[in-house]
């Protein structure tokens, strides 16, 4: 009874698959369908849609492979791993399919997905095997225009991290910090994000490092097959997998290095980032607010410390006398003295003392050779800390502080900054930055000296 059952439907797949072409819709024992899911609103372009292509079949089945049509005006990507489970089809038990395919429709109006095909090889009731094609039915889905408004980024979800590695509002004199934003995203990939925003400001000089992308699978986790599920995350992708919501999530990391130019407070703009909120269906804001940039007042100021001490500017000891000398040299050796317990509490606010200024010279003298050293073995962390410590030595010496602002020594910098931070490149051109800012830096420096001399002669 069974048999003749059993010869009889595999003589009706025979002539079902005899008469019928290759992408046949329905085979007697096997189903193939798409379910669409793109949520409440749109779908628009770049936003992202879930196909579940699922599957029922009750005739057995020994090998399978799932063909992806061309995906003409999408991009396309798998999520996870194909999903095998028992089920019931239309009364009788089956074995049930599941493969979920994100797709990102590239413009508006109708597109068309085509059939996907699942090719099977089953058994015949002579135990021979031989192959049978299942097709779905093609999808059409309408894409509505998107809204012309900036940076077009459809989403779920998007969150926006700052982070400082030197609080901006509290630098020391000629200290530089690192200003680094990261957005994630959740339901697009990385190339969706948007550019590097442009900041600027004045006093402040500001360079950009490469921007750093990622994407992650992220992966809903199945009630069936749990620990299955787990085991399939362990094994190496061509992107990471997570465990969440069906989708990929892309970050995107900007980073800038922030120095000011001189004493003046500086202020950067604020940051705005928009993006379309797909499960409400609307326009979303994030803005990172307006930040100060300064550096730190971590001493007193000569006038303080004269006052301190009962100095007052115009109240200079006289000529006149032993005991009017005696005072003016008092003055000055607890004017010394108070100037040299503030350099080494942390410095005077400004250009200070001439003991100061004498130390700031020869720690730049020094800050120039290591500088020249580290770029000539290569070495970037400890050429960007002889740069730091050669600028903040050339504004407390008041020698070459005004030097840092010449265009020439600006462009420099930036040189120096860009083999240090940027890509790879053939060649040792960190050496050559680091000599070209040197000699910038004292070509400046003469000018500006000679250009005081000239300034100050009598006319």
């Amino acid at each position: 009874m069974v048999t003749h059952r059993f010869a009889a439907w595999f003589a009706a797949l025979v002539i079902m698959l005899v008469a019928a072409p290759a992408q046949a819709v329905d085979v007697a024992g096997a189903r193939l369908w798409v379910d669409v899911d793109h949520g409440a609103h749109g779908p628009y372009p770049q936003q992202m849609v879930l196909l579940r292509v699922r599957g029922a079949f009750t005739i057995p089945i020994t090998l399978e492979r799932l063909q992806h049509p061309a995906f003409a005006g999408f991009r396309a990507l798998q999520l996870g791993r194909d999903h095998w489970f028992d089920t019931v089809d239309r009364g009788r038990q089956a074995r049930g399919f599941e493969r979920v395919v994100a797709v990102y429709p590239q413009k508006s109006g109708r597109l068309t997905i085509a059939p996907f095909v699942h090719q099977i090889t089953t058994v015949g009731p002579d135990g021979k095997r031989f192959p049978v094609e299942i097709a779905s039915p093609p999808v059409e889905i309408d894409v509505l225009p998107a809204p012309a408004a900036g940076w077009w980024l459809p989403a779920h979800d998007v969150t926006v991290d700052e982070q400082w590695s030197v609080d901006p509002d509290g630098m020391a004199i000629g200290q530089s910090t690192r200003r680094i934003v990261t957005i994630r995203a959740e339901g697009v990939l990385a190339d969706q994000m948007p550019p590097q925003p442009d900041v600027k400001a004045p006093g402040l000089i500001v360079f950009t490092t490469p921007v750093e992308r990622k994407t992650v699978l992220s992966i809903e986790e199945r009630d069936v097959g749990t620990e299955l599920r787990r085991q399939a995350l362990k094994r190496p992708g061509r992107l990471e997998e997570v465990t969440g919501r069906n989708g990929p999530v892309a970050t995107v990391t900007y980073t800038w290095a922030v120095q000011p130019q001189n004493s003046d407070p500086s202020t950067l703009p604020p940051l705005e980032f928009n993006w379309f909120d797909t499960d409400a269906g609307e326009i979303r804001t994030v803005v990172l607010p307006a930040r100060r940039v300064a550096w730190a007042e971590t001493g007193p100021s000569l006038e303080e410390l004269e006052a301190a001490i009962g100095m007052a500017p115009a109240a200079a000891p006289s000529s006149g006398g032993v005991l009017s000398a005696a005072i003016g040299l008092a003055a000055f050796l607890a004017s010394a003295a108070a100037t040299s317990a503030a350099l080494a509490a942390g410095g005077l606010r400004g250009q200070g003392g001439p003991l100061g200024r004498l130390t700031a010279r020869i720690d730049g003298a020094f800050a120039a050779a290591a500088l020249r050293r580290a770029a000539g073995r290569g070495d970037g962390p400890a050429t960007f800390r002889a740069l730091d410590r050669l600028r903040s030595a050339d504004h407390r010496s008041g020698r070459r502080g005004a030097a840092w602002s010449d265009p020439a020594v600006v462009a420099a910098v930036g040189a120096v900054e860009a083999a240090v931070f940027g890509p790879p490149r053939p060649g040792t051109p960190l050496a050559t930055a680091a000599a070209a800012l040197l000699r910038a830096r004292r070509s400046a420096g003469r000018i500006r000296r000679e250009a005081a001399q000239v300034a100050a002669r009598p006319v």
